[in-house]
């Protein structure tokens, strides 16, 4: 109790006060709302997204941050989540704002999926907590999106050559388990961008015990998907990230991190600080794993920051070289395709 209680003051606060400074969307800069057939936040509601266009041939997919549940507590009672339909943001982050004058990417047509699961974007059940009924949709959300978007010819993916698929914290990892199914729908040629920021990753040996049988079902049902062999004995899941990386050899990838990330150490990963930090850095962390691919870049940062790439000053956030984080985003998009030769991965 104490442990959760203490990450509301650092999460949910926030979330609190991003929700309660909202201002409409509607009659500003061509944010446009869509509601999703079929799919579902948390606690029944519709699912809609957000769309602001732009270029017809330059695409960013934003998956929003913010948590995650696993049980009538943790979901609805003290939330450390969102489970409702989205409020309407005047701005989502630096890499969506058309205010931000640091946003490398103005040009590309926005798509902003909101997270309202508690499931990191990986769920596709329905669960019971003592009574509470959550609908854990965020997989199935994504994939009714996409195919929505694409019947309906909202956006026109056969049109995109320069797609970039983004995310922070829980919206780290939809975007790490769904950039290939946003790729699935542009040509197999176009330039693709992944940027992870905060994905944790790095957790101890009890961080899964707190997710049910069903929940586990998911993950490994979403991972597969990216190759990514998750034992649900050992939470150092980035020991096993060779092969995801394997998989996206036809993208840019850039993971942002800080070395003593306050939420996914002491909480969700169940280590300290130190021990994360040592995680991170080990022979097995994804630093140096991605040194052996050359399309992974990683930013590391000396601090307990969680997030950077959400707001304008923590976007300024330095890394142990003195490169910006926004700065690091931009040129992990800059950089030029790494395998030419590449064969395009099996599906």
């Amino acid at each position: 109790m104490n442990r959760l209680l203490t990450l509301l003051s650092v999460i949910g606060v926030s979330l609190a006060f991003n929700f309660a400074n909202a201002k409409p969307i509607f009659g500003g800069p061509e944010w446009e709302k869509v509601t999703i057939p079929e799919a579902k936040c948390g606690r029944g509601a519709d699912y809609t997204i957000f769309i602001r266009k732009h270029s017809t041939s330059k695409l960013l997919v934003e998956f929003m941050g913010g948590g995650a549940c696993w049980n009538k507590q943790s979901c609805v009672t003290l939330p450390i989540t969102w489970v409702y339909p989205m409020v309407e943001l005047s701005s989502f982050s630096v890499l969506t704002s058309e205010t931000n004058t640091a946003n490398p990417f103005p040009e590309h047509t926005n798509v902003y999926l909101p997270y309202c699961t508690g499931d990191v974007f990986t769920g596709d059940r329905v669960s019971v907590y003592d009574g509470m009924t959550i609908y854990h949709y965020g997989y199935r959300n994504v994939l009714l999106t996409l195919k929505y978007l694409k019947e309906k010819n909202i956006i026109a993916f056969d049109q995109v050559s320069d797609l970039i698929v983004w995310g922070a914290s829980a919206g780290a990892i939809g975007a790490l388990t769904h950039a290939k199914n946003v790729a699935d729908y542009v040509p197999a040629d176009a330039k693709k961008t992944l940027i992870s920021d905060s994905p944790g990753l790095h957790f101890g040996p009890t961080f899964w015990n707190k997710f049910d049988a069903d929940a586990k079902r998911d993950f490994k049902m979403a991972f597969s998907g990216v190759q990514l062999d998750v034992d649900f004995n050992d939470g150092f899941v980035a020991r096993k990230i060779g092969p995801v990386l394997d998989y996206y050899r036809e993208w840019n990838i850039g993971f942002l991190y800080s070395l003593r990330d306050r939420i996914m150490s002491w909480f969700f990963g169940e280590i300290s600080k130190k021990d994360h930090e040592a995680l991170l850095l080990g022979p097995e962390g994804l630093p140096a794993i991605a040194k052996t691919k050359p399309n992974v870049h990683v930013w590391l940062n000396n601090s307990d920051i969680h997030r950077f790439l959400l707001t304008s000053k923590l976007s300024q956030s330095q890394s142990l070289d003195g490169e910006k984080a926004i700065e690091f985003a931009a040129e992990v998009y800059r950089c030029q395709p790494t395998f030419p030769d590449a064969t395009r991965p099996e599906k």
